[in-house]
């Protein structure tokens, strides 16, 4: 893979983890002491993972949709306490999804 490839109307993979990093170590810098919460997708999950806290005991393997992963900033040295843990989800029943269920229904204004 060629980190520096830059994917049309996007960034390179150096780009993006130059930009992670700089996110995370502002987010470490405003909230000192803080407990602070970070929703966001899975590559940077990833990078943080990778380039920050520098653990690959998780191997490769990708995050888990909804899944938390939790890392500490103690000065300028990041841990990695939880990756993709789900198991706040195990209580969980199938949910009910809107859209099958109006797929099911139909059209309910009368339209094909």
């Amino acid at each position: 893979m060629n980190d520096d490839y830059v994917v049309p109307n996007g960034e390179s993979y150096t780009a993006f983890i130059a930009r992670t990093r700089r996110a995370f170590e502002e987010i470490r810098e405003r909230y000192i002491g803080e407990t602070i919460c970070v929703v966001t997708h899975g590559g940077v999950i990833d990078s943080v993972r990778h380039n920050l806290v520098n653990d690959d005991r998780c191997g490769s393997g990708r995050c888990g949709n909804a899944s938390i992963s939790e890392v500490v900033a103690r000065g300028k040295v990041w841990s990695l306490v939880k990756w993709n843990d789900v198991s706040h989800l195990a209580k969980l029943q199938k949910p009910i999804l809107v859209a099958d269920d109006v797929l099911e229904r139909g059209s309910s204004d009368g339209e094909e």
